[in-house]
């Protein structure tokens, strides 16, 4: 998949620190991990656990979500290289194989899925925004702590983003920070606070009055423009790498803050 010796999915970073609890699983042969499903309150639950809540974060609603992959890191720029045969053409951060790409559409990642497919004869896709955030969370091992952001309290121990990614010396820009520099959380994630947002499948709603419970992506018939992106970045403030806040953008947006990570289905 194109990521070999120093920060390959296989292989990740040694300088990694492991956290004190995590899912014990091995990755796929693209890096996903499997992780068991529950039921969790998705959107903000009270300013303790979320911080403050804003509109489209609210209602709490419980979720049920059943068993899934998703990837233990951020798509790398070395993995699109794998799959697409070059880097993007608006690529931002460029020469920094082990960073996430970026600058990618949610049109231009079906794209990559399509090709993935194909050559691995598997069905990857992206994670469902439910999906997500159980995964962010943490699953049924992060109910424990119910951490404000993707493994710990301390924002600084997870995640790059506006206060912290400065120091940076990766890349032409300097901007984004090779997968798996910061704590993982509890189900052995990385990067799903900070770094670069995280396109989804679902469409946007302003808030989640009549969002599915199953787990499934709300999507609509005709679909709409607009799609959602989760986790912050590294330019975003603290505020937005809240595990519960949501962003959105244009389906055919393309952004140096915006990458995504790999979802498939158990069944």
């Amino acid at each position: 998949f194109g990521l070999q010796s120093a920060g390959s999915v296989a292989n990740p970073p040694q300088t990694i620190t492991q956290p004190a609890t995590r899912q014990e699983a091995s990755p796929d042969e693209y890096g996903l991990l499997r992780i068991s499903g529950g039921t969790f309150t998705m959107g903000c639950q009270d300013a303790q656990r979320d911080g403050d809540c804003q509109d489209d974060e609210k209602p709490a609603t419980q979720v049920t979500v059943p068993d899934f992959w998703i990837g233990q890191y951020e798509v790398t720029q070395a993995q699109w290289r794998a799959i697409m045969g070059s880097d993007p053409p608006e690529l931002y951060n460029k020469g920094c194989d082990q960073c996430p790409v970026e600058r990618v559409s949610w049109y231009d990642i079906q794209d990559f899925i399509q090709k993935l497919n194909a050559k691995s004869g598997k069905k990857y896709r992206l994670p469902t925004e439910a999906e997500w955030e159980y995964a962010a969370r943490g699953g049924q091992a992060g109910k424990q702590h119910n951490y404000r952001y993707s493994g710990s309290n301390n924002i600084d121990e997870v995640a790059w983003y506006q206060d912290n990614y400065s120091k940076n010396t990766s890349g032409a820009q300097k901007s984004t920070h090779p997968v798996g520099g910061k704590k993982a959380n509890e189900l052995g994630l990385y990067d799903m606070s900070g770094n670069v947002w995280e396109w989804v499948e679902d469409d946007h709603h302003s808030s989640y009055t009549g969002r599915p419970t199953n787990g499934s992506a709300w999507v609509d018939n005709p679909r709409g423009s607009r799609r959602v992106i989760r986790g912050g970045s590294w330019s975003f403030d603290a505020a937005n790498v809240r595990v519960a806040n949501r962003f959105n953008g244009g389906s055919g947006r393309w952004s140096r803050f915006i990458g995504f990570r790999l979802a498939r289905s158990v069944r």
